[in-house]
């Protein structure tokens, strides 16, 4: 297990996002037009490939070993994160 950007696939990449910015099973599926059920395998399948148990561990996976670089900040002050500010 490597859990790098390059072991996932597009599927797993968009999963992850949803993922990363705390939306449910429900919400992924809705979004990404799939069923409940898949997103769910999908999320189970993340857990192995990056060797963590939990959603915070998985997050942080994704952060320190990819694909995801940065996470929206969203926070109650409405600042939107280095990314906004750097514009």
């Amino acid at each position: 297990m490597t859990g790098r950007a390059g072991d996932l696939t597009i599927l797993d990449m968009a999963v992850l996002m949803g993922v990363v910015q705390g939306q449910s099973n429900d919400e992924i599926a809705r979004d990404l037009e799939i069923a409940v059920e898949t997103a769910t395998a999908v999320r189970v399948q993340l857990f192995a490939k990056y060797g963590v148990s939990g959603l915070n561990e998985l997050r942080l996976a994704a952060l320190e070993r990819g694909p995801i670089s940065w996470i929206p900040d969203l926070r109650a002050d409405g600042d939107a994160g280095p990314e906004a500010r750097a514009a």
